[in-house]
């Protein structure tokens, strides 16, 4: 081989070595560039599967303090339920003590009538309501208790219990005993309030004599 020919074949070489050299190179770059993407990308992706990992176990955790929180508000809610029933019950039996103690008599303001606009001034129509609920719910089939009630609540606020108060009396109305449904019709008149017109003007009379009186207020509630 001449010395040009040798020279060729180095120069040859050289180049290609380079080249090599290059690519090699290159394939190096490429590949760390590869391996920093699937490292960010791991990074990335543990990052997001720890991320939704946290939210879950603080969704969990929401769910179970929203759980123990409703259920905490439910047994607070029977608590207060307990309550009132057992201030109810107490209330009903200091009324119903008075009422059979005590003789009732119209035109005349009695204990029970004041200790029933006592019970509305501090505790308000809520609970005076149910007292008065009970008493007739529970005492239906008594008349005298019944004429004593009405007669009692006739005299109260008449707004602070409507409509209670209306609707106790026109069962009063339908009551068999005859007494009961004179107090009844005698509360209407009392209250002067024409929307009670409807109820009187409903009513199958057992007595001719309470159905003239059961008039004699219609007449005086319309003119009113």
């Amino acid at each position: 081989m001449n010395l040009n020919e040798n020279i060729k074949t180095n120069i040859t070489n050289s180049s290609v070595d380079s080249e090599s050299s290059i690519y090699k190179k290159s394939v190096d770059s490429e590949s760390s560039t590869y391996k920093k993407k699937d490292i960010n990308a791991f990074i990335k992706k543990e990052g997001n599967l720890y991320s939704v990992k946290e939210n879950s176990s603080n969704s969990n955790n929401d769910t179970v303090y929203s759980k123990e929180s409703t259920a905490s508000s439910l047994q607070d809610t029977r608590n207060e339920n307990r309550t009132k029933k057992k201030r109810y019950e107490l209330e009903k039996r200091k009324v119903l003590n008075m009422l059979i103690n005590e003789n009732i008599a119209v035109g005349y303001t009695s204990m029970t009538e004041m200790y029933f606009k006592q019970l509305l001034k501090v505790e308000g129509t809520s609970l005076t309501k149910e007292v008065i609920n009970l008493i007739y719910a529970e005492h239906f089939d008594n008349p005298e208790i019944l004429q004593k009630i009405t007669e009692v609540m006739s005299n109260l606020d008449y707004d602070e219990l409507y409509p209670t108060n209306t609707i106790l009396a026109l069962g009063m109305t339908n009551h068999t005993d005859i007494n009961v449904q004179e107090a009844a019709i005698a509360a209407y008149e009392k209250w002067d309030d024409k929307r009670n017109l409807k109820f009187l003007k409903n009513i199958n009379y057992t007595a001719d004599w309470i159905e003239d009186y059961a008039n004699s207020v219609i007449d005086y509630l319309e003119s009113c």
